[in-house]
């Protein structure tokens, strides 16, 4: 599963969906962008979400090109 990292240093989480299963995971801000069978399916997803970024924006910031493209208010 991919996310919207909640650090600022960081674009993107790839995390197992099991992390979810956690009891005080619900509480979190979440924004998911993506599902993977697999860490380097995730990987693959990552490359062509930052292709699609420099193509559209001409700039490799996934935090705001995802959050844009979702509509929703960049989190700082």
């Amino acid at each position: 599963m991919l996310r919207i990292a909640e650090n600022d240093t960081d674009y993107l989480e790839i995390l197992d969906a099991s992390y979810y299963l956690q009891p005080l995971a619900h509480l979190e801000k979440n924004y998911i962008v993506g599902f993977a069978a697999s860490y380097e399916e995730a990987l693959d997803l990552v490359e062509k979400m930052l292709q699609d970024s420099l193509e559209e924006t001409g700039e490799a910031n996934l935090r705001t090109y995802l959050m844009r493209r979702n509509s929703r208010e960049v989190p700082t």
